[in-house]
Formats: C-alpha cells, structure tokens, sequence
C-alpha cells in the first residue's frame, strides 16, 4: 500500500516536471522566434563601422561606366575616363548639370556649355540635346548634336549652314539624319529642295516622305526607274505598283489610282479599306462613314456599323456610332462606359472589360479625359486609379483640375478621398499622417522630407525594408544630407547603414566601376570604387554588399593634378583570360554579332519565322530571348524569357537554333562567353 502510494506520488512529481518543462520550452521557442523576428524585421537599423582592408587596391584595367562631373565645394571634377580627371574653373554658382538629362558629357553654368568636360562659351538659352549621330569614320562611335536658342554644335564643333536654329529639330523619333527647321527639310544638313516640312513624316533611319515624295538618303525615291510618292507610315506607291514600304514589295490587288492614305497604318482605294496591307470587311458603301483612331499601340477603325482593331477582329461590345477613344489614352469608350482592353488567360482572348464607374451621362470626349502619362481615368467627378484599381467619387472641380494638370494624388482613409503627397509607391503623406503600404507609421509628417536613400523628421532618420519605416540609430538627423553619391552629417559621410570616412574637408575625387554581373546564374555581388579625400588623407572605397575602406595615406597621389593619369597602366607580359566566365556587354571590347550584321540578321528571322495566327488573323507582339555566344560562335543556353502566346515561343526557339554561328564577342583581343539578350518583333 505504501510502494503504491509513493509511486503515485512520485508519478505526479514527474507529470507536473514534465509540465514544467514543456512550459519553460514553450517560452524558450517564444523567445527565440522574437529574436529571429527582430533580426529579420529589426525596431531600428544601426550604422556601422566598414571593414578595414589593407589589401583593398584599384585595378589599372577597371572599366569607367561614362564619364561624368564631380561637384566638390571649390571646384568640379570632369573624369573623362579610367586615367584622365580634368579640373575645371567654372561658376560654383551658377553650375549644374541638366535635370532628367541622360547624357552625362553636358554640364553649363551662366558663361557657357561644358561638353565632354570642353568650355563652350555661348549663350545657354534654350540650351537642347537634339539627337545622337554615328561617326562617318567610326559606327561605333556616337556623336552628340545640341543647340541653344542661337547656335548648333555637332560635340564641340559650331555647324553653320544657314539653318534656323531656334525651330531646328529632329524630323521624327527614328531618324538621326534628317532634320526640319521652319524653312526647310535636311539630310546630314543638306536642305532637300523641293520637300515640305509641315507634312514631313519619318519611318526608318534613311527613309523619311512628305506629301509629294519618298526621300532615300536625301534623294527622291525611284523603283524601277519610277518616281516613289507616299501613302501612308507602311505603303508607298508609283505609277504602276503600290509598295510595302518597309520591304519594297509590290502589294498586289491594290488599285494605285485611287489609293490614298487615311492614317498611319489605314489606307482606302475605290474597292477597300486596308489595315497597312491587309484589307478590312468595310463596303465601299459606308466609306464616306469610316472614322479612325491609329496612334500610339492602337489601331481602331469603325464604319458607322461595327468597329473592328487592325484589319478585321469584330469588336461586337460596343456601340460603333458613339465609339471613341480617351485622349492621351488607349481606352476606348461608347455611350454605355468605358473600356479597358484586357487578356484573359482562361479564356484564351482579348475582352474589353468596363470600368466601374457610376455612369449616370452618356460618355464622351467632353466628359472624360486621362491626362498625360497620368495614373487616373476621369469620368464626370470620378476618377478611378488604374494601378491600385481604386475608385474615386464625388471630386470637387479643383480635384478635376489637378487631374487635368497631372497634379492630382489621392488616397482613401477611412472612406474620405484626401490629397496626398507621395514619397514612394505604396508611401506618402494623407491628412498630416506618414502612411506606407496602407499602414500608418509614428513619423511626424510636418516635418518628414526624403535625405537621399534615407528619410527623416525633427528627431528621427528612417529606412525602409519589408518591415516598413524603421529608425536608424547612429545618425545626426539635423545635419544630414547628401555629398555627392553619399549621405553625410557633421560627422561621417554613409552610404547605406555603414559610415564610411569624417566628414572633414571631403573631396570626391574619383568613381571607377568595379565588378557587374556576367548573368542571371552570377551570384556574385556587383562594386563600385571610389577615390575620396578628407582632412586626414586619401580613402579608397569598396561598395559593394557591404562597405569596405582602405587607408592611402596624406600624401600626395600621383594624377590628381589635371589631365594626368591616376595610374600607369603596366605593360601586361601575358593576357590570362578565364575560360568559363561568363562576359556582359560592359565587360567586353567587343559584342558578339550575326553574320553580315543585324540587316542579315532582321532579313533571316522574316524568312524563317513562320507568322503565328488566331482565327486567320496574323498575330503581332514581341518574343523576349536569351542565350550564351561560346568562344566559337555557337548558341547555348537558349531560353525565351516571355512571348506573346499562340506558340510564338516555340517558332522562335526554332528559329534561333536554327541561326548559324554568330561572330564571337572578344575581350582583350580574344574570344569570349558572352551573355545575351535578343527579342524577336513580328508586326505584320
């Protein structure tokens, strides 16, 4: 009786052990996911030291990504490439470099243009970029055409050839050698007699026509000994023969009396209308009822009766007498609403699917409008925002009115429409509040502004990371600000979470591109150096997956006075090339190219890609591609990145490995992998 009763006892002992030790295993398991937790989504972000690499140097062969100017307190920097840096006097003041302009050789300031790091002095009024040219000695090499209100210069070289500067532009988005000013049309500067600028109108690089004539290389078109007028961006047509402009091929079955052009792509003789070459079901007796929309990615064509894309896809959801399309916009619209085009998947086709309005008028041009490159649609006072997929109601007409001017941003908090300020998607400023992915954060909105990578409010420095807005520790939130490539306050100069140097006396002296990925299958992180100096000395820093720093000393290094080499590029015994690495176009001296050039190349994918159709109808879009050039010129690794369906994936992997061997991309004199990048376009 008493061994039972002991056991019992001794049975409960254990069961409540057993109970204790799941608990405290419980709240183990709690605690540790609360540090991971916290290590994947930390409450702040600290700033860090860089690591200290003693073995950190430049290498005399690093590639420069284009050249560009440093603005330092007291003078700029222009780094023309790896061993060249001129210093330039110019106006501090007045210096700057031109906003949202792509081309990093042009800089001005109140005296002149600086291009390629070269003082022009010239009045910068009106100051343009026109187009970028191919050197007659060099293909590879792109020169620069720009002009002010008063001259025009080909790279530093003043052109004087009678041409009204002011109105002197471009003839069109694909030509670089034809040019209009008010007066006259130009083909590398020569006016082209004859020619009328107001119906001038491009299509390919040496072709350009305007009402009278087709112009080849500046001349009037012949075919066959005839003279060659237009009809429209795809046919042209002599007195015999209408011709697809883009392969010179006779058009059969046209009638060339009567034929004429109606838009881009639309063209009507006495017996059809033509979608570029195709013809459309339209009669001959609603032609005097045909209204066509043809501009941008869209092609709509209505008689009156029904309306149709292209050349012949019935369109049957909408009313053709009230058709229309919203300007600045590809959707469409009738009396009952307004379309959006859209693929399903599951269906396997084109819907026009109807945007949820509350449509209480008829739909029209005088109701609804998308302003340019605008995210919202506006129909009557409502706006609907097409990349959340919201809608607005109720808009007051100032709201209308920063529609219409591309100033409108709007959010719904709590079923009210507010206007906001937007920092980034999914981030901005409502009703004096910081929200980010729908969420709103404790930073104080009065005094919230962006610093670079970073922002900030009167206490706090924040970032951001799949957690949300996360304070940074480790800053002076009152001084920072940007220096160049880099954050600084009064103290260090950062980039990202690392401190990098004091921020005493800094000068930016150099940037050198250093590592980039060879292809989607490299791992390997991607670098950047740069040369700075502070009170201390010369820095050499790595950025890259992290931060690394090499101390050069406070001497003096050689080339850092002006146009003298950083480096001496040593004379290299041996070139060692890695065998089975993989090269990008930046790493190369030379790319990788198709037998005879890319007319060869665009001539053999028309002739062997067999067109891909849907109910007889020829299907256009475009075919994504890549794949590896080996050292021999062969093709491996062929993949289709995206296509547009119908098995245009399959017809282009046939095509490309039926391509011969390309001529290799060469580095250093020598053969290399090279990775590539290809699309295949089937318009007709």
């Amino acid at each position: 009786m008493y061994c039972e009763k002991e056991f019992k006892q001794h049975s409960i002992k254990i069961t409540k052990q057993e109970q204790m030790n799941k608990y405290l295993l419980f709240v183990l398991l709690l605690i540790l996911k609360s540090n991971l937790s916290l290590a994947q989504n930390p409450a702040f972000v600290s700033i860090k030291d860089p690591i200290i690499d003693t073995t950190l140097v430049l290498y005399p062969d690093l590639p420069l990504n284009r050249p560009f100017y440093i603005i330092n307190k007291n003078y700029v920097v222009y780094q023309k490439d790896i061993n060249v840096r001129n210093i330039l006097k110019v106006d501090l003041e007045t210096f700057k470099i031109p906003r949202n302009f792509y081309n990093t050789l042009f800089a001005l300031d109140k005296n002149g243009i600086y291009f390629d790091g070269d003082f022009i002095a010239t009045d910068t009024t009106g100051f343009k970029f026109v187009a970028e040219i191919r050197s007659p000695d060099n293909n590879r090499r792109r020169q620069m055409l720009w002009k002010t209100n008063q001259k025009l210069f080909m790279d530093a070289t003043e052109i004087k050839e009678g041409i009204d500067v002011k109105s002197f532009k471009s003839a069109g988005y694909s030509n670089e050698n034809y040019f209009k000013d008010k007066n006259y049309v130009y083909y590398k500067f020569k006016k082209i007699e004859g020619s009328d600028v107001a119906s001038v109108s491009n299509s390919f690089d040496e072709i350009i026509y305007d009402k009278n004539y087709v112009y080849i290389e500046g001349k009037i078109g012949m075919y066959n000994g005839d003279t060659i007028h237009s009809v429209n961006d795809y046919l042209v047509k002599t007195s015999k023969n209408v011709l697809n402009f883009h392969t010179q091929m006779v058009v059969q079955g046209m009638d060339v009396t009567t034929i004429h052009g109606l838009s881009r792509y639309y063209a009507m003789d006495k017996n059809f209308v033509y979608f570029r070459d195709q013809k459309t079901p339209i009669l001959p007796k609603n032609f005097k009822n045909v209204k066509i929309w043809d501009k941008g990615n869209i092609a709509y064509i209505t008689d009156g009766i029904h309306v149709y894309i292209g050349s012949n896809l019935l369109q049957p959801e909408f009313d053709a007498k009230t058709f229309g399309v919203i300007s600045n916009s590809e959707y469409t619209f009738d009396k009952n609403g307004i379309y959006e085009l859209q693929w399903t998947e599951k269906e396997h086709k084109s819907i026009n699917k109807k945007f949820p309005f509350l449509y209480t008028k008829k739909v029209s041009d005088l109701n609804s409008f998308q302003g340019r490159n605008s995210k919202y649609l506006v129909y009557e006072n409502q706006a609907y925002d097409v990349l959340e997929k919201q809608l607005y109601k109720n808009l007051t007409p100032e709201q209308i009115d920063l529609a219409k001017k591309n100033k409108l941003d709007i959010k719904m908090i709590n079923n009210k429409i507010f206007e906001t300020k937007t920092f980034e998607y999914q981030f901005y400023e409502v009703n004096n509040k910081i929200y980010l992915n729908g969420k709103e954060t404790t930073a104080d909105a009065q005094t919230f502004e962006p610093v670079g990578e970073y922002y900030r409010d009167k206490n706090t420095a924040y970032t951001r990371n799949i957690s949300g807005l996360v304070p940074v520790s480790g800053l002076d939130v009152k001084t920072l600000h940007r220096s160049n490539y880099f954050l600084a306050d009064k103290d260090y100069i950062y980039c990202r979470n690392y401190r990098i140097i004091k921020n005493t006396d800094v000068e930016f002296l150099a940037y050198y591109m250093g590592r980039r990925q060879g292809c989607s299958l490299d791992k390997t992180p991607t670098s950047d150096f740069y040369l700075l100096k502070n009170s201390e000395g010369y820095w050499l820093v790595l950025i890259s997956d992290e931060v690394r720093i090499n101390f050069l000393g406070n001497k003096s290094i050689e080339g850092l006075g002006n146009i003298t080499p950083l480096y001496k590029i040593p004379v290299e015994s041996k070139i060692s090339i890695d065998k089975s690495k993989i090269y990008n176009s930046l790493e190369v001296d030379v790319k990788p190219e198709f037998p005879g050039g890319l007319k060869k190349q665009i001539k053999f994918i028309n002739k062997n890609f067999k067109p891909i159709e849907d109910e007889g109808e020829k299907l256009k879009g475009r075919v994504y591609m890549s794949f590896i050039v080996e050292k021999d010129g062969t093709l491996t690794d062929i993949r289709v990145q995206r296509h547009y369906g119908y098995g245009s994936d399959q017809e282009a992997l046939r095509v490309v490995k039926k391509m011969p061997k390309w001529i290799p991309a060469k580095y250093k004199g020598l053969p290399v992998r090279y990775a590539n990048y290809f699309v295949i376009t089937r318009d007709q």
